[in-house]
């Protein structure tokens, strides 16, 4: 897996994108961090395509790696 560098604009991420990010690295679904957010299941949907967009990764699994190594998720 290409690890590409932290880019400055993951400064401005969002708290929600954040804890969705965090769920997603735990293992929780889509479904699951909605009902736990109280968020529609699409919303999730699209933060977690915006936060591949952000980080540059070509995944959310590669977006999971990348938060950790950015220091996003811990």
């Amino acid at each position: 897996m290409i690890m590409t560098g932290c880019k400055s604009n993951i400064k401005v991420m969002g708290e929600r994108r954040v804890e969705v990010l965090r769920l997603t690295s735990q293992g929780y679904s889509r479904k699951e961090i909605a009902d736990k957010l109280c968020y529609e299941e699409a919303t999730i949907k699209r933060d977690r395509m915006a936060m591949v967009k952000e980080l540059g990764a070509r995944n959310i699994c590669h977006a999971v790696a990348l938060g950790f190594k950015c220091g996003i998720i811990e």
